[in-house]
């Protein structure tokens, strides 16, 4: 049984979905359950082992580099290296981690909620202690 939604979002976020929705030749509804799906199973999946490897990748401008050091410092424990590379005057900045996933999930969380980062994600892999 399917119910319909009513969201907001941000103007450009619109416009990157519609251009995904015709690369894909899928309609905005298909696409979104789509990445719906894939959010709840991620979701599910990190919260189902203890311990993990994993890196999160981040897009920002230059300006918010001193704000991601400052998060980064307080999970030091779990960061086992990372490598910035600049493009257009934005960094890419890789985290390579290693730790307990209530830590990598509190990291992540903090960087995301960084004004500016234009792209947060995580990916990892789990391995039982």
């Amino acid at each position: 049984m399917a119910e319909r939604i009513t969201m907001t979002i941000q103007k450009s976020l619109l416009k990157d979905l519609e251009d995904v929705i015709k690369e894909s030749n899928k309609s905005r509804s298909e696409v979104i359950r789509d990445a719906l799906i894939d959010y709840i199973k991620k979701y599910e999946w990190l919260h189902q082992i203890g311990s993990r490897a994993g890196e999160i990748t981040l897009v920002y401008p230059l300006n918010v580099h001193k704000k991601v050091l400052d998060v980064e410092n307080k999970y030091i424990n779990i960061i086992v290296t990372s490598i910035n590379y600049i493009i257009n005057n934005e960094f890419l900045r890789v985290i390579v981690l290693k730790g307990p996933k209530e830590d990598i999930i509190k990291l992540t969380e903090n960087l995301k909620s960084i004004n500016d980062i234009k792209y947060a994600k995580l990916t990892t892999v789990g391995f039982k202690n």
